[in-house]
């Protein structure tokens, strides 16, 4: 099967590429089949493995993949007529402002009652199948237990620590901005600036002015190994890849007590109309969240499932991580309200 896996570099690519990648005569008469956008599936591998378990099951799948905001984007613009039948992705931010912008069909999947009530923000137009982490990290090789933090704002507020703690090189990336970002949400006040109170912007200020911003040249899994550095950050997946990579890496999640930044990755189906068939769409969604196709996700890709039968195939690396944090409650209207002039000011204001 010609399958077209599309990279966006742009927020919306042409309509006419589009047309020509979903609706090419390629599929089995058949077979049931989905066009789904995606930034979950964009590796190759990771793709390759959700088409040949959908093959199996009785599905075709035409997936166009890209980041994050360019799938964002991209729906936004075709929302009068959307191409896609599925998105798989994309946090709650997005998607609640996806719920705001677009139409989405309402549909509630079978395994959505394993869910914890609390992660379904969607009202049925959207359910989270899979969670990412992002946390504090130190060697307790190097630390013992009484120097954690239980803020991670008290690190820029020791004067021993200075220059002992990773901060960002930059806030390009999402792990970036969230380790930021989970110090400045402990501090809302709808009268203070973007809604952050003048204390919550003094906390962060002494944070990244205490810390150290690690050089191209440097890993910064290395420093804390040697002990150049005390604590460190990263998520999850990324932390438990690296520690089952190299066996003399030892670290800690530090889990404060407001808990450690989570977001959800969510799946949903887009509205098309009173007279589309909904049924391939819905069967889908069925099928990708199970415990099977979750079970095989976590096992070979790191996926960090939320149903109890799919986290069995989580290694206990992953396992250790994650049973050692709690997952922050975090505001999403105050978030998606105001993320990008929070990123813009620290960018502007803090960052060295």
């Amino acid at each position: 099967m010609n399958k077209k896996l599309l990279m966006a570099s742009t927020a919306v690519l042409s309509f006419a590429s589009l047309i020509s990648a979903q609706f090419s005569p390629i599929f089995a008469q058949d077979a049931k089949k989905v066009v789904i956008y995606s930034n979950t599936l964009n590796d190759e591998s990771r793709l390759a493995k959700v088409e040949e378990l959908a093959k199996e099951a009785g599905f075709e799948l035409e997936v166009v993949v890209a980041g994050s905001g360019d799938i964002y984007n991209r729906v936004l613009a075709e929302k009068a007529d959307p191409q896609a039948d599925v998105v798989i992705g994309l946090d709650e931010a997005n998607w609640l402002n996806l719920k705001d912008e677009v139409n989405l069909h309402d549909f509630e999947p079978v395994w959505a009652s394993e869910i914890d009530s609390e992660a379904i923000l969607g009202e049925k137009a959207f359910y989270p199948f899979a969670e990412s982490y992002i946390f504090g990290l130190y060697n307790p090789d190097n630390v013992t237990e009484d120097q954690v933090p239980k803020r991670l704002e008290e690190l820029g507020e020791d004067p021993d620590l200075a220059g002992k703690y990773r901060i960002p090189e930059n806030l390009g990336g999402s792990t970036h901005q969230k380790i930021i970002l989970s110090i400045l949400m402990q501090y809302p006040d709808e009268n203070g600036e973007l809604g952050i109170s003048e204390e919550g912007w003094d906390k962060v200020a002494k944070f990244l002015e205490n810390g150290y911003q690690a050089r191209e040249d440097e890993d910064h899994w290395q420093l804390i190994k040697d002990g150049d550095l005390l604590f460190d950050y990263f998520h999850a997946s990324g932390t438990a890849t690296a520690m089952d990579k190299d066996p003399e890496l030892n670290v800690k999640p530090i889990n404060p007590d407001y808990g450690v930044f989570t977001m959800r990755e969510q799946i949903g189906i887009l509205d098309k109309g009173e007279d589309n068939d909904y049924t391939n769409a819905e069967e889908f969604v069925n099928w990708f969240g199970s415990d099977e196709v979750q079970k095989t996700l976590a096992e070979e890709f790191g996926f960090i499932p939320l149903t109890s039968g799919a986290k069995d195939g989580l290694n206990e690396t992953m396992k250790s991580l994650i049973d050692q944090v709690t997952p922050m409650n975090v505001d999403w209207d105050l978030y998606r309200d105001n993320v990008d002039a929070w990123v813009e000011k620290l960018e502007l204001d803090y960052m060295p």
